[in-house]
């Protein structure tokens, strides 16, 4: 959630104190060469775990699974839960436009 910037020494080394969280370091020579690294380790204090997220008196879920909009979710957890809910949608929409709707229209046999 924050950015740390400067310079390196000559060795190439910068130092940034406090530190926290999974890092992300993006490094420049110059103005057309980049270097990226993600981090897969915490940095650190981890934080201290949290509560699975209750539902909400009256509260539906997707699959067993609390909405999408609960504390504690994450992006994929968030996007998994729209995309079912999205799914679920489209899949009623095409069954409701190709179900045969009885008692309108005309057979085949009865047209003039």
């Amino acid at each position: 959630s924050h950015f740390f910037a400067g310079t390196t020494d000559l060795r190439g080394v910068f130092v940034a104190e406090g530190v926290h969280g999974v890092v992300t370091a993006v490094a420049r020579q110059g103005t057309h060469r980049y270097a990226f690294y993600r981090g897969k380790q915490f940095v650190g204090t981890p934080p201290a775990p949290t509560a699975p997220a209750q539902l909400p008196a009256g509260a539906t879920s997707i699959n067993g699974q609390a909405p999408a909009d609960q504390p504690g979710w994450t992006l994929e957890q968030n996007l998994k839960a729209l995309n079912t809910g999205n799914r679920a949608r489209q899949l009623e929409r095409l069954q409701n436009r190709y179900a045969p709707d009885r008692g309108k229209g005309v057979q085949a046999q009865e047209a003039p």
